[in-house]
């Protein structure tokens, strides 16, 4: 009687583990992925395609990436919602050095004029104005209730 021969593998393998680094391989595609999804849609707003941004993140990066996917979807929306603008003259802003600090560059329809978009504070000039107007406002405020308090005490 003939013996058969099996060509099975070993019921335990020992494979090598993979320490490589995935952390900027995850981020550009979690960065891609955020990029296609957060955008305004009809009838939803970015907030709306946020939230469904994080939700399928974590399912096709799992847990462990969950910081990278959260990351990625802030800065896109960072970038969606950009509230602070110099204007001026491509010159002008080239200047100022806003080409280089700017999120987007947007010309104006007419004049030659460009919007600089940015998260600078400084950018907006205007905005600094009326932001030092409300903290002037708010410290009176606060020297004022500090007064009673101690008109109160004596």
């Amino acid at each position: 009687m003939a013996t058969a021969t099996h060509g099975l593998s070993p019921a335990v393998t020992l494979s090598k583990i993979d320490r490589t680094d995935w952390t900027r391989e995850t981020w550009r595609a979690a960065y891609a992925m955020a990029r296609r999804m957060i955008r305004q849609r009809p009838g939803r707003g970015t907030g709306d395609a946020l939230t469904w941004y994080f939700d399928h993140g974590f399912r096709r990066f799992g847990f462990n990436a969950l910081p990278i996917v959260r990351a990625a979807g802030w800065a896109v929306f960072n970038q969606v919602h950009v509230t602070k603008a110099a204007t001026g003259t491509p010159a002008e802003l080239a200047r100022q050095g806003m080409l280089t600090r700017c999120v987007r560059l947007e010309r104006a329809p007419r004049g030659g004029w460009s919007w600089a978009w940015t998260h600078d504070p400084l950018a907006a000039a205007n905005l600094n104005r009326s932001y030092r107007v409300h903290l002037a406002r708010q410290r009176r405020a606060v020297a004022l209730a500090m007064a009673l308090r101690r008109e109160a005490v004596l």
